[in-house]
């Protein structure tokens, strides 16, 4: 895809995107580091930059995210941490408890979750940044995530087998891969699915 002006405008307003990108779909810049600017761009996006880094507010859901990774590619973004929510699928993941993705499967398919069924491929995030994550987040539980494009998908028979699911964590991988730029994902566990 070609990079116009109009579609970075729409992306990113007149935002500085810096070499380390935080995005979360649940926390707004404001609530990460208090006093930063923000800028409301036309596709939704709420970002703002501080110090070394850009942090921006994506709406909930794999498309969302994966377009903003994917258009990261065409800014100076190099390493791109997911601050998300997962719903734990263990009983011994508590609420509240901080959760590192080791793998995402992507189960985001709207479509095949009526009809089909059936489940695709695990995206991984940066070793590199991983082991980073391990090392400053020593308690952290880690494993792996189901990432599905739908809330009532929580009943398919498809999610035994996984850790926690969310409803971004594939895509976000899968656009940085493709993009390549390093990408980890870091969760509060705040819910179990029933």
């Amino acid at each position: 895809m070609r990079m116009t002006a109009g579609l970075y405008q729409a992306f990113f307003g007149n935002s500085e995107i810096k070499e380390r990108v935080i995005i979360s779909p649940i926390l707004y810049p404001k609530r990460l580091v208090p006093g930063i600017a923000e800028e409301r761009t036309l596709l939704n996006y709420t970002i703002g930059t501080a110090h070394d880094s850009t942090f921006i507010k994506c709406a909930i859901g794999p498309s969302h995210i994966g377009d903003l990774t994917l258009m990261l590619k065409k800014t100076p973004c190099r390493k791109a941490i997911l601050l998300g929510t997962i719903g734990s699928l263990k009983k011994q993941l508590k609420i509240g408890k901080v959760f590192l993705a080791s793998s995402a499967v992507d189960g985001e398919g709207f479509s095949s979750w009526l009809i089909k069924e059936k489940l695709r491929y695990a995206y991984k995030p940066s070793p590199a940044l991983l082991k980073k994550a391990k090392e400053k987040l020593p308690l952290a539980l880690s494993g792996s995530i189901l990432t599905v494009g739908s809330l009532l998908a929580e009943g398919s028979k498809h999610i035994k087998g996984f850790d926690g699911l969310d409803m971004e964590s594939s895509a976000f991988f899968a656009a940085a891969e493709r993009s390549g730029i390093d990408a980890v994902g870091i969760y509060v566990i705040s819910d179990q699915p029933s």
